[in-house]
């Protein structure tokens, strides 16, 4: 009687186990994650913190929040070819800026460590009237990893919010430096 039971509870699980990941294999594995925010500052202005990856820890908020993160600036802090390294028990990883141009925005490549997945990432800006959009985009391929697969539609919910904190905190200090006229650059 009790072999019957953990039979069918054996069957059960090799059965769900086998839903799953034929359910995952479906499911779609690429992401987008997108928020924008109009600061009432210039492209160029923007792009004194952006562009520079020591400024970074003023505004990001993923640097901000793990008091344990170790971060490793590479040779390069800004321009194509900066990066950065960092370790952390959240998971280690690396950045590499692809693109920096203080009229369009910065791109950039970001790697984790633990699951060799890069995404593709952009801070663009768009003159808009009374200052500058700045669109934040995340995107990525989780590949043929099928449980991560199911976390493509929790993204947004996921990394949203902290996009939206990092906007908030760059806009407050480009329009403090725009207000002070601090020379864009230092």
């Amino acid at each position: 009687m009790v072999s019957g039971i953990l039979l069918r509870i054996g069957i059960g699980v090799v059965a769900a186990t086998v839903l799953a990941a034929i359910v995952g294999f479906f499911l779609p594995s690429t992401f987008e994650v997108e928020r924008s925010l109009v600061i009432e500052a210039s492209p160029e202005r923007i792009h004194q913190f952006t562009g520079d990856l020591t400024r970074w820890p003023e505004w990001v908020a993923w640097l901000q929040d793990d008091p344990d993160l170790e971060v490793t600036l590479g040779p390069l802090v800004s321009g194509t070819g900066a990066g950065m390294s960092w370790i952390s028990d959240g998971g280690d990883g690396s950045l590499t800026i692809t693109r920096s141009d203080p009229a369009w925005g910065v791109a950039y490549d970001l790697t984790f460590s633990k699951n060799g997945y890069t995404s593709q990432r952009s801070l663009t800006y768009h003159p808009v009237p009374g200052g500058t959009e700045v669109v934040w985009l995340l995107k990525g391929d989780n590949g043929s990893n099928i449980m991560a697969r199911y976390f493509v539609g929790l993204m947004p919910s996921l990394l949203g919010p902290k996009l939206d904190e990092g906007l908030a905190r760059l806009k407050i200090l480009a329009v403090q430096a725009e207000m002070e006229g601090v020379p864009e650059g230092t």
